[in-house]
Protein backbone atom coordinates (compact mmCIF):
# COMPACT_ATOMS: atom_id res chain seq x y z
CA UNK A 1 0.00 0.00 0.00
CA UNK A 2 2.63 2.47 1.19
CA UNK A 3 6.23 2.57 1.54
CA UNK A 4 8.99 4.01 3.96
CA UNK A 5 8.50 7.25 3.28
CA UNK A 6 4.50 7.37 3.40
CA UNK A 7 4.63 5.19 6.60
CA UNK A 8 7.18 8.36 8.08
CA UNK A 9 4.97 11.32 7.08
CA UNK A 10 1.88 9.43 8.03
CA UNK A 11 3.19 8.85 11.29
CA UNK A 12 2.99 4.99 10.99
CA UNK A 13 0.12 5.41 8.99
CA UNK A 14 -2.20 7.47 11.12
CA UNK A 15 -2.25 10.06 8.49
CA UNK A 16 -4.47 7.68 6.40
CA UNK A 17 -7.09 7.23 8.88
CA UNK A 18 -10.47 8.73 6.82
CA UNK A 19 -11.44 11.61 8.79
CA UNK A 20 -9.89 14.29 10.36
CA UNK A 21 -6.07 12.84 9.86
CA UNK A 22 -4.43 15.78 11.42
CA UNK A 23 -6.78 15.92 14.22
CA UNK A 24 -5.16 12.22 14.92
CA UNK A 25 -1.72 12.72 14.19
CA UNK A 26 -1.89 15.41 16.65
CA UNK A 27 -3.46 13.03 19.10
CA UNK A 28 -0.73 10.31 18.49
CA UNK A 29 2.16 12.31 18.81
CA UNK A 30 1.12 13.91 22.18
CA UNK A 31 0.44 10.53 23.37
CA UNK A 32 3.84 9.44 22.51
CA UNK A 33 4.95 12.14 24.55
CA UNK A 34 2.93 11.59 27.67
CA UNK A 35 4.06 8.05 27.48
CA UNK A 36 7.58 8.88 27.30
CA UNK A 37 7.05 11.21 30.42
CA UNK A 38 4.70 9.10 32.21
CA UNK A 39 5.99 5.23 32.21
CA UNK A 40 9.54 6.05 31.01
CA UNK A 41 10.58 7.76 33.66
CA UNK A 42 13.11 10.06 31.76
CA UNK A 43 13.85 12.89 33.66
CA UNK A 44 12.62 16.14 32.37
CA UNK A 45 15.26 17.98 31.33
CA UNK A 46 16.24 15.10 29.51
CA UNK A 47 12.89 14.66 27.78
CA UNK A 48 12.90 18.14 26.87
CA UNK A 49 16.01 17.96 24.95
CA UNK A 50 15.43 14.98 23.37
CA UNK A 51 11.96 16.00 22.05
CA UNK A 52 13.96 19.63 20.77
CA UNK A 53 16.18 17.19 18.92
CA UNK A 54 13.63 14.85 17.56
CA UNK A 55 11.14 17.56 16.44
CA UNK A 56 14.65 18.84 14.45
CA UNK A 57 15.50 15.66 13.36
CA UNK A 58 12.07 14.93 12.16
CA UNK A 59 11.81 18.27 10.28
CA UNK A 60 14.95 18.12 8.36
CA UNK A 61 14.07 14.35 6.89
CA UNK A 62 10.28 14.73 6.43
CA UNK A 63 11.38 18.10 3.91
CA UNK A 64 12.96 16.15 1.26
CA UNK A 65 10.41 13.28 2.15
CA UNK A 66 7.70 15.22 1.38
CA UNK A 67 9.20 16.56 -2.12
CA UNK A 68 9.89 13.39 -2.72
CA UNK A 69 6.72 11.60 -2.55
CA UNK A 70 4.99 14.61 -4.04
CA UNK A 71 6.89 15.26 -6.32
CA UNK A 72 6.22 19.21 -5.48
CA UNK A 73 2.64 19.32 -6.43
CA UNK A 74 -0.26 19.13 -4.23
CA UNK A 75 2.45 19.56 -1.20
CA UNK A 76 0.37 19.60 1.58
CA UNK A 77 -1.68 16.19 1.66
CA UNK A 78 -4.03 15.44 4.33
CA UNK A 79 -2.09 12.11 5.11
CA UNK A 80 0.99 13.94 5.54
CA UNK A 81 0.64 14.89 9.36
CA UNK A 82 4.27 14.27 10.61
CA UNK A 83 4.09 18.35 10.95
CA UNK A 84 1.60 18.19 13.17
CA UNK A 85 3.67 15.51 15.55
CA UNK A 86 6.16 18.72 15.37
CA UNK A 87 3.73 21.50 16.36
CA UNK A 88 2.36 19.61 19.02
CA UNK A 89 6.40 18.57 20.10
CA UNK A 90 6.71 22.50 20.32
CA UNK A 91 3.59 22.98 22.09
CA UNK A 92 3.98 20.66 24.99
CA UNK A 93 7.48 21.90 25.81
CA UNK A 94 6.91 24.43 28.95
CA UNK A 95 4.33 21.81 30.37
CA UNK A 96 6.81 19.58 30.51
CA UNK A 97 9.49 22.15 31.68
CA UNK A 98 7.33 23.53 34.43
CA UNK A 99 5.66 21.00 36.24
CA UNK A 100 4.55 17.39 36.08
CA UNK A 101 2.09 16.27 33.01
CA UNK A 102 -1.60 16.80 34.06
CA UNK A 103 -4.77 15.92 32.10
CA UNK A 104 -5.40 19.71 31.78
CA UNK A 105 -1.65 20.27 30.69
CA UNK A 106 -2.67 17.85 27.86
CA UNK A 107 -5.98 19.27 27.13
CA UNK A 108 -5.07 22.65 26.55
CA UNK A 109 -1.89 21.90 24.36
CA UNK A 110 -3.63 19.71 22.58
CA UNK A 111 -7.00 22.50 22.42
CA UNK A 112 -4.60 25.36 21.58
CA UNK A 113 -2.48 23.32 18.97
CA UNK A 114 -5.68 22.45 16.74
CA UNK A 115 -6.74 25.98 17.42
CA UNK A 116 -3.88 27.57 15.46
CA UNK A 117 -3.37 24.95 13.65
CA UNK A 118 -6.95 24.75 11.54
CA UNK A 119 -7.61 28.63 12.26
CA UNK A 120 -3.91 29.47 10.80
CA UNK A 121 -4.17 33.14 12.41
CA UNK A 122 -1.15 35.82 12.39
CA UNK A 123 0.86 34.70 9.65
CA UNK A 124 0.34 30.98 9.62
CA UNK A 125 -2.19 31.36 6.64
CA UNK A 126 0.55 33.43 4.74
CA UNK A 127 3.16 30.39 5.09
CA UNK A 128 0.81 27.41 4.73
CA UNK A 129 -0.42 29.05 1.06
CA UNK A 130 3.21 28.94 0.06
CA UNK A 131 2.56 25.21 -1.12
CA UNK A 132 6.37 24.23 -0.63
CA UNK A 133 7.72 21.25 0.93
CA UNK A 134 8.96 23.62 3.71
CA UNK A 135 5.80 25.68 4.46
CA UNK A 136 4.23 22.21 4.81
CA UNK A 137 6.51 21.79 7.67
CA UNK A 138 6.81 25.72 9.13
CA UNK A 139 3.00 26.57 9.28
CA UNK A 140 2.72 23.96 12.31
CA UNK A 141 6.12 24.62 13.53
CA UNK A 142 5.00 28.84 14.17
CA UNK A 143 1.42 27.50 15.00
CA UNK A 144 3.18 24.89 17.37
CA UNK A 145 5.13 27.97 18.90
CA UNK A 146 1.99 30.14 19.00
CA UNK A 147 0.10 27.84 21.03
CA UNK A 148 2.71 27.25 23.15
CA UNK A 149 2.83 30.79 24.08
CA UNK A 150 -1.23 30.71 24.17
CA UNK A 151 -0.92 27.70 26.28
CA UNK A 152 1.62 29.11 29.16
CA UNK A 153 -0.68 32.06 29.33
CA UNK A 154 -3.83 30.22 29.29
CA UNK A 155 -2.64 28.41 31.93
CA UNK A 156 -1.03 31.71 33.65
CA UNK A 157 -4.54 33.21 33.49
CA UNK A 158 -6.44 30.12 35.13
CA UNK A 159 -4.19 29.87 38.24
CA UNK A 160 -5.17 33.25 39.09
CA UNK A 161 -8.37 33.27 38.47
CA UNK A 162 -8.24 29.60 40.34
CA UNK A 163 -5.83 30.59 43.17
Amino acid sequence: MFGGKKLFLSFGGIGFIPFAPGTFGTAVGLLVIVALEKFAKIPHDILIFGIVLAAIFLTFIAIPLIKSVTRGHDVDQSWIVIDEVVGIMITILPFLFFAELTLLHILVAFGMFRFFDILKPIGIKSIDNRKTPSSVMLDDIVAGVYAMIGGVLFMQILNKVVA
